[in-house]
């Protein structure tokens, strides 16, 4: 060990003593009282001040909390209303470039009313035997069968075997049909979407019916949503009565008092005549 490692400790030891006994023991024993008064009367302002920073805080916390679950709310009801009323009605799934919302199904080939759709997820080689109708029928109206391609390659050669590997969603509309391949992992994927896409076929026509009486709920709700202020109004007062708090006022002009009758009295600069 070095001369400076012993030193250093040493120093910062005698510093900090000195500090110490300049604060606490110099002076008379009146004076060091006088000292340590001014001490808990300055922790005692800074004890109040301190509190009602807390409470403003906590305060203008809520108000801020409560202005944002209003705008959110609002927001949502807006949403709500702006699906009810759109032609499409709200967006339910997407599966490879084909997009189902409550009243259209949009696909690569086209838009076509939910209504009557219908959508089939099969091999290529069962498709061929099951909906040989169909698409013999879409075939010969010039139907595109999106990313596949060649539709006779793949559906139409009657003694080929069949194929239990390559999955493809068909979708029939009253305007169109549209094939889509899928990934053979993605069977589940695909035929979870095909029901989605029958459910919403069967619901559509009672959605069509219910819905004025959807889009006028869904515009009171907003109207409600728009006038519920009473959280926010709360929270308003709340803050306000913090923020005018008599009784933090007066302990707080009492502490500042006591404070400034303990300071030391100022030196008296001399002057020369």
């Amino acid at each position: 060990m070095n001369v400076v490692e012993i030193v250093v400790p040493i120093v910062v030891v005698l510093i900090a003593f000195g500090a110490w006994w300049w604060r606490n023991l110099r002076g008379s024993a009146a004076e060091r009282a006088l000292r340590a008064q001014r001490r808990a009367a300055r922790r005692a302002l800074a004890r109040i001040e301190h509190q009602h920073l807390a409470a403003l805080s906590l305060a203008t916390k809520n108000l801020r909390a409560a202005e944002q679950a209003h705008t959110a709310g609002v927001s949502r009801a807006q949403a709500s209303l702006v699906a009810s009323e759109h032609p499409t009605g709200r967006r339910l799934a997407q599966y490879r470039g084909v997009t189902l919302y409550e009243r259209v199904i949009h696909t690569p080939n086209g838009s076509a009313a939910v209504i009557g759709a219908k959508a089939t997820v099969d091999s290529a080689g069962n498709m061929a035997v099951t909906q040989r109708h169909t698409v013999t029928r879409f075939m010969a109206g010039g139907a595109v069968l999106g990313p596949v391609g060649a539709v006779g390659s793949v559906f139409f050669p009657k003694k080929k075997r069949h194929d239990t590997r390559e999955l493809y969603l068909l979708i029939e509309t009253d305007q169109y049909s549209t094939v889509v391949q899928c990934k053979p992992e993605e069977g589940a994927v695909a035929r979870n979407f095909a029901a989605q896409v029958n459910t919403a076929a069967l619901q559509s026509r009672r959605m069509d019916s219910d819905r004025p009486v959807v889009i006028q709920a869904a515009r009171h709700a907003l109207e409600k949503a728009s006038a519920d202020t009473a959280s926010i109004d709360q929270c308003r007062v709340a803050l306000q009565r913090v923020e005018q708090d008599q009784v933090y006022a007066a302990e707080a002009a009492k502490a500042h008092a006591v404070v400034a009758a303990l300071k030391p009295p100022q030196p008296r600069r001399q002057t020369t005549g």
